[in-house]
């Protein structure tokens, strides 16, 4: 994350990132050795995630060790954003972005804080951003960040981004120069990126903050495209750097299996440019991200683990020219190349079939958002013979093997088995549901 948050927390986020490390089970000792606290200290944590989160994290503990076997490795991430998101200096930041120039009185109210907390929270969030090249000025009637516009654009665009599945946002219909509308459609990660940065725009925009000082009436029009303009700017001198990288970077993807087609190689190079940008400008001041990249190659990837830790050398020698979190930006790269790009010897994707004893309807909603987290996999919705909410089970057998079939997500249990293996979900598709749909995945995969 992107800002600083108290020890506390730090603590916990190291608390769940060492069951990821040690396969969900350690010892309370080495806990207090790396959280360099006490083992008294250790407890009381633990009992915090046992009373808020154990519903999820299942937890057992010992006087020796802690324990979450039953638990997703997903339902880890998902905790620890949370965290993160229900932290007050988070709920913070994001109102001073939304509603800037209100007073201390007003952020307190809303937070249900005391002044002198809701005060105390403005300091260390000023702090924070000053690392970042910004301010927040202060007054007891005025709130607000302050800086070069692209510089807070930027870096409230990268706030959103990290709480991409806490934070909502809408996407305004903007039309681009020629030049930058390619980035705005199929680069990706770029793309999606840019959707956080037309939020912002059109927040900074309604709060008369603009990108270019001028005399003359502002259209959101021409102020997103100056801003969008820029952004990619930033990334093709980032790009411009990494050109002496280009043939290395290609040979480590062809040891790692990606085909990628040659027409794709600026595509690649200006998304790796763009995940090295936000790490040199923004994760090199706070960076608590879990996921590193052999956690993530070890449990989410289509890359065979072995094959990464021979090509990790090449990786490295690249990028630990640019940053010390090179590690991190790997995980970002090897993410995107999953998504793109199938690999020479994984097996075919998985054909998924998804049922919902809502509707068809909701079943077509539950779809798209599995293709947004799964895009590497095909869904098919059941629309056959139903009998009280539950689908005919001959019919469903023969519309898994007309698909061939992997394996079937629903919202409800079914009183019967089929050959194929079957995960049930929320309605409302939560975060919990996520990481266990993407350890089903990786089960079903393997």
């Amino acid at each position: 994350m992107i800002i600083e948050y108290k020890k506390s927390v730090y603590r916990l986020i190291k608390i769940l990132e060492l069951l990821l490390d040690n396969d969900r089970s350690i010892s309370i000792r080495d806990i207090a050795i790396m959280n360099q606290c006490t083992e008294r200290t250790v407890y009381n944590d633990i009992n915090y995630l046992v009373e808020h989160w154990n519903h999820l994290l299942h937890l057992d503990i010992s006087h020796t060790s802690l324990i979450s076997q039953n638990t997703s490795i997903g339902n880890i991430q998902y905790v620890t954003e949370q965290i993160f998101v229900n932290e007050p200096i988070t709920r913070l930041l994001k109102m001073v972005i939304e509603v800037p120039y209100n007073s201390v009185e007003f952020y307190s109210s809303a937070l249900e804080l005391s002044h002198q907390v809701t005060r105390n929270l403005l300091n260390d969030l000023k702090r924070s951003l000053e690392s970042h090249g910004l301010s927040l000025y202060i007054r007891s009637k005025r709130v607000s960040i302050t800086g070069n516009e692209f510089d807070i654009r930027y870096f409230c665009a990268v706030f959103y981004h990290q709480f991409e599945h806490s934070f909502r946002i809408y996407k305004p219909h903007i039309e681009y120069t020629e030049d930058i509308a390619k980035y705005t459609t199929d680069y990706t990660i770029i793309s999606r990126f840019i959707d956080y940065i037309e939020y912002i725009s059109v927040l900074r925009f309604n709060q008369n903050f603009f990108m270019v000082k001028s005399k003359k009436p502002q259209t959101l029009q021409a102020d997103i495209n100056a801003m969008v303009s820029q952004y990619i700017k930033v990334i093709l001198q980032m790009g411009k750097r990494l050109e002496p990288y280009e043939d290395i970077f290609l040979s480590t993807f062809s040891m790692l299996g990606y085909r990628i087609p040659v027409n794709d190689t600026d595509k690649i190079m200006a998304v790796i440019a763009s995940i090295l940008y936000m790490d040199t400008q923004i994760f090199e001041k706070f960076d608590t991200r879990v996921q590193v990249v052999n956690l993530f190659v070890k449990n989410y990837s289509k890359v065979n683990p072995a094959r990464y830790y021979d090509a990790e050398y090449q990786f490295t020698r690249i990028l630990e020219n640019f940053t010390d979190n090179y590690l991190q930006v790997i995980a970002g790269i090897i993410y995107v190349l999953d998504m793109l790009y199938p690999i020479t010897y994984e097996p075919r994707h998985l054909n998924l079939v998804v049922y919902s004893g809502t509707s068809f309807e909701h079943a077509q909603s539950l779809k798209r958002q599995l293709e947004i987290y799964f895009p590497r996999h095909s869904f098919y919705i059941y629309n056959g013979k139903v009998e009280f909410k539950i689908p005919d089970k001959q019919e469903l057998d023969a519309f898994c093997k007309t698909l061939s079939c992997n394996g079937i997500i629903t919202t409800l249990s079914f009183p019967y088995q089929l050959d194929v293996p079957m995960i049930t979900v929320s309605d409302y598709f939560v975060g919990t549901d996520i990481g266990r749909i993407f350890d089903f995945i990786n089960a079903t995969k393997r």
